[in-house]
């Protein structure tokens, strides 16, 4: 599963946001969070909404909460980019392994569902679905490429093309009105074979890193299938995993 961060409009989610960034761009050089009222009255939120903003962040891991002591801020934690256990914007996570970043192709299909797609998301085989490809490069290299497929009657109205040059997550959340929970995702190695090598602008055979992920609704449905491609020799993730 890779944790999703809060998105949407609210005052815990903006408070959330602003303080990711206050902790990742060390803005505490104590190395320590201030004291819960005072932070609270610094991100203008009551000491409840706070508490549920720091609850989450220490699930990321950023931040270690200590009885006596106080928050702690993990900067070995902060300096380990990009994650894999951390839903991504893939020019955000480009960027974190160094590179520059482009969209350098995407495509737009309304077409049946396959019966892999159909498995996929829990519908008949045949149900029109909305299917988004985009190549990433990396330094002008062919670095990412993805597949993202849901319900055509998901949409809520009209939409541009345009669109789906940003985030399809975001594009989701803006026409679907749905808001992802969670995901479960299947993480393997592939070898490029010359249809998706063909894809890729890439020699067949290269090393790949494949995720296969099933992005969930508040009511546990399935609504997104992505898949991911990233060549392994330009993007090196890493990964927190919590001790029971």
């Amino acid at each position: 599963m890779r944790t999703k961060r809060q998105t949407g409009e609210t005052l815990a989610s903006h408070a959330l946001e602003q303080l990711l960034s206050m902790i990742c761009n060390y803005e505490f050089p104590e190395r320590k969070l201030p004291a819960e009222a005072e932070l609270a009255q610094q991100l203008g939120i009551s000491r409840t909404v706070l508490r549920d903003v720091l609850s989450s962040i220490e699930t990321l891991g950023f931040i270690t909460r200590k009885r006596g002591v106080g928050t702690i801020i993990n900067e070995h934690i902060i300096a380990a980019k990009p994650r894999l256990d951390i839903d991504l914007i893939v020019e955000k996570a480009i960027a974190e392994a160094g590179y520059e970043s482009e969209m350098i192709h995407v495509d737009l299909q309304i077409i049946p569902a396959t019966t892999q797609v159909a498995e996929r998301l829990s519908i008949p085989v045949g149900t029109r679905i909305v299917r988004v490809e985009r190549l990433f490069s990396a330094q002008g290299q062919p670095a990412v490429y993805i597949v993202q497929c849901f319900l055509e009657s998901l949409l809520n109205g009209p939409y541009l093309f345009e669109e789906f040059h940003r985030s399809v997550l975001e594009f989701f959340a803006k026409r679907c009105d749905i808001q992802i929970d969670t995901n479960l995702s299947i993480v393997k190695p592939l070898l490029a074979e010359d249809t998706l090598a063909a894809k890729m602008r890439i020699t067949p055979g290269t090393l790949l890193l494949y995720l296969d992920e099933i992005d969930y609704d508040q009511h546990k449905q399935p609504v997104l299938w992505t898949e991911e491609y990233f060549v392994s020799d330009l993007i090196e993730f890493k990964m927190m995993r919590q001790k029971i």
